[in-house]
Order: C-alpha cells, then sequence, then structure tokens
C-alpha cells in the first residue's frame, strides 16, 4: 500500500524487512530494487537486484529488470549462464529503441542453444526488428523457418505477406492470403487483406469481388460491408459506398465506426451537413473516437465555419497532444485565409515537430512564411517540400507564387509548369504561368 501510494522510504523499509523474512524470494528483492531506483538510490538497487538473482537465479523477471535498470549490456555479461537470456535482453533492447542490440541478441537466441521456445522467440524478435528497422528482406528468413516449423502460424505469415508486399512479391503474398483465409475462414481481416493487397495493385474489381463474395458467405457481419463501402469508395462509385455504408448502419446501429463511414462517405460526395449529422453521432457513441473528431473538423471548415472546425480539432489534441496531422490542418487552414498568422504558425510548427520532413507541413509552414512576407524562409521550405516528395501542385503553386514575389521569374514560370502539368484543368493556374512569362520579356 506504501509504494501505491507514493510513500517511497515506508514502502522501502517494508519491502527490506520482507527481504529479510524471506532472502529466498525474488518477488521481494525485485520490489526492492524498484523502490529503490524511484527513490534515486541505483547502488541499491543494484545490490537488491543482485539479491533477487542470487535467490532464483534463472527468474526472467529479475533478469529483465538487470538490464533496464542498468545498462542493458549488463545482461550480455551474464546470459550464458541463463537459458532465456537472449531473448529476454532482446525484450530489454527492444523496449528501450536500441534496435541494434536488440538485433544481436535475438539473433544469438535464433542460433540456438536454448529451448525451441527460445529459438523460436528469436526468430520473431529478428522479424520485428527489421520491419522496425525498414528491412524487410531481413525479416524473410527467420519468418520462412518459423513458417517451415508452424506453418499454420497465422500470426507470422499475416507479417510474411505484409513484407512480401512491400518486396512487390505480388504472387507470392496473394498466395499468403489465400492460406490465411483457408485457415480461418470466417475471419475478416483476410479477406481485407487480399482485397488490400489487390488495390495496391490497381486491380479495384478483383479486390471488390473478394469483399463481395465475403460479404454473400457472411450476410449478418456488419464489417463485410463496411470494407465494401470502403472500397467502393476507391472505386469512386460513392453512391454504391453510401448504400453499402447504409447496410452496415442497419445492422450494426450502435456502431461509431459504421457512422463515422457513412460521414466519409457523405463527406466524399460533397454532402458536408449530412456527413457533420453522421460523425456527430459516432462521436456521441464514442466520444474518444479521434478520427471521427478530425473528419468533422475537416467538413466544419469547408462549410466555412472556422471556429466550430477549430473546435473539433482542439477536441482531436485534446485525446492526441502530439497529433501532428492535425495541428497542420488547423494551422494550414487559418493560414490560407490569411488569418491567425502568428497563432498557426507555432501550431504548424508543433507538427513539424513531430515529422520534420512531411512535405506537406513544410508547404504549410512555407506558405505562413509566406502570408507573414518572410519570403526567404517561406522560399527554402517550400523547396524541402519539393525535394521531400511533394508532387502536389499546390506545393508547386505556392513555390511559383513565393518566386513571383521574390521577382525571380523564370524560376517561378518553371514552378507553374510543373504545378500545370499536374493540375491541367486549373485556369488560375495557366494564368499565372503566362504572367511570369510576360514578366522575362
Amino acid at each position: 500500500m506504501a509504494f501505491m501510494h507514493g510513500r517511497m522510504d515506508e514502502a522501502a523499509h517494508w519491502f527490506l524487512a520482507a527481504t529479510r523474512a524471506r532472502p529466498g524470494s525474488a518477488r521481494s528483492w525485485t520490489q526492492l530494487a524498484l523502490v529503490y531506483d524511484q527513490l534515486g538510490r541505483p547502488a541499491d538497487a543494484d545490490s537488491a537486484l543482485a539479491g533477487a538473482a542470487r535467490a532464483e537465479p534463472e527468474n526472467p523477471g529479475v533478469l529483465y529488470y538487470l538490464a533496464w535498470f542498468r545498462a542493458p549490456r549488463r545482461l550480455v555479461r551474464i546470459a550464458p549462464r541463463y537459458p532465456r537470456a537472449w531473448t529476454l535482453l532482446g525484450q530489454v533492447c527492444e523496449d528501450l529503441k536500441l534496435l541494434q542490440e536488440a538485433r544481436e541478441s535475438y539473433a544469438r537466441a535464433a542460433r540456438g542453444g536454448g529451448s525451441a521456445g527460445d529459438v523460436e522467440q528469436g526468430q520473431r524478435g529478428l522479424a520485428r526488428i527489421a520491419f522496425l528497422t525498414e528491412k524487410p528482406e531481413d525479416a524473410l528468413a527467420p519468418l520462412q523457418g518459423l513458417l517451415a516449423t508452424n506453418p499454420a502460424d497465422t500470426h507470422m505469415r499475416r507479417l510474411r505477406c505484409e513484407l512480401l508486399a512491400r518486396l512487390h512479391r505480388d504472387a507470392e503474398a496473394l498466395a499468403d492470403a489465400d492460406t490465411l483465409a483457408a485457415l480461418e475462414p470466417d475471419n475478416i481481416l483476410w479477406a481485407a487483406l487480399k482485397a488490400d493487397l489487390l488495390s495496391r495493385k490497381g486491380e479495384l474489381d478483383r479486390a471488390r469481388d473478394v469483399v463481395a463474395g465475403f460479404a454473400r458467405s457472411h450476410p449478418g457481419h456488419y464489417r463485410s460491408y463496411e470494407l465494401l463501402a470502403n472500397m467502393e469508395m476507391r472505386r469512386r462509385h460513392l453512391d454504391d459506398a453510401l448504400t453499402e455504408a447504409g447496410r452496415a448502419r442497419e445492422l450494426a446501429p450502435d456502431s461509431a465506426s459504421v457512422h463515422y463511414l457513412v460521414g466519409q462517405v457523405l463527406a466524399e460526395m460533397g454532402r458536408n451537413a449530412a456527413a457533420e449529422s453522421a460523425l456527430t453521432v459516432a462521436i456521441g457513441l464514442d466520444s474518444a473516437f479521434i478520427p471521427a473528431h478530425f473528419a468533422l473538423g475537416v467538413v466544419r471548415e469547408r462549410q466555412g465555419r472556422l471556429e466550430a472546425s477549430e473546435a473539433a480539432f482542439r477536441s482531436v489534441l485534446r485525446l492526441d497532444p502530439r497529433n501532428a496531422q492535425a495541428r497542420n490542418y488547423l494551422g494550414y487552414m487559418y493560414v490560407d485565409r490569411g488569418l491567425k498568422l502568428q497563432e498557426s504558425l507555432q501550431e504548424i510548427e508543433l507538427a513539424l515537430r513531430e515529422d520534420p520532413r512531411n512535405s506537406a507541413y513544410l508547404d504549410s509552414r512555407g506558405w505562413a512564411y509566406y502570408r507573414l512576407g518572410r519570403l526567404e524562409e517561406a522560399r527554402a521550405d517550400l523547396e524541402a517540400a519539393v525535394r521531400n516528395g511533394g508532387g502536389d501542385p499546390v506545393i508547386q503553386e505556392h513555390l511559383g507564387d513565393v518566386l513571383a514575389s521574390m521577382k525571380l521569374f523564370r524560376l517561378a514560370e518553371q514552378a507553374y509548369q510543373e504545378a500545370s502539368s499536374r493540375d491541367p484543368g486549373n485556369s488560375g493556374l495557366k494564368q499565372k504561368l503566362r504572367s511570369a512569362q510576360d514578366q522575362q520579356k
């Protein structure tokens, strides 16, 4: 009770007494170490953990805390004596984001020497680390080994399926998706996975047929109609999407996600007031549903109701203060209208703190600098946005506007030409392009 209420000195007294009464209990020693760590007494925490290790030298929890409290490499020195130490060390390093050390530890476990379970955990760890470090090819070998031993391991097969898709080995990925569906024919996740793989290949009609087939065989499964609605949105068949979303709502009227989906479809159709009503119902069913709050902000902004839109985005930020997308949308919404420029710039900078290379956020800050007359800074941000993959014609148009304001008309012409090639129906862009050309004569 003393520990739970934060009375650490009192807790230390009682846990120390417990270790004296039960010196062979690793639990008492570990609890004492936790208290000493909270009190900022690392030497005493080390001593208590040493007592825990003496009491139960192969206790996984003790080994974990040994590595967590004091540098993980400490466990490396004692790992050869304990069968599970390498996998535990991998877990600690993974938790601490020390991914190279985690990879090395899992590799030691995967090479054998311990139990079959440790080998498997090492292989699983290697696969996770490969995904975390964006090296999918490194995950393939451990996944192949795991599936050779246990071909019915759906978790690992799904990982391999996604990995193969990343490597553009589409036929193998689809084969894995088919195997998953055969292993668990009533699991809608596998129909969704196959549909997503086909969609990435641009085969939207085949993807729709997969989901429709699942819906026919599971007519009471509302999520199949959710999937169908999403698929019809991808195909830009919005009336069909609304019909399927309506079927899902009939089957699950108390589902916040279904009402959110209806709102999404209506927003895509430009029916913003109706979308707002559906999204409000979704939030009423689940007040912590962040995507619904975000979508509500968008449809209100489209109606020109900026204060109401800001309220929705503030709800997102109360639920998730680090939501960079909401901060950027909120900032750009005002900047684009020349309003609240300094306040909005701060919001955009907070978004960039979370994702410094995001081209959309760099564009927003560049546009804020432009509105504030800080042209050199605006140019730097917008050029960085283009370098970072900003193919959106709006970014090129913004860059053109900044360069034209700096009287760099030849460069402005190039930016407007690039924007116009991506948005050929934009008459305003064509007018800006002609103006930049005329200024050079």
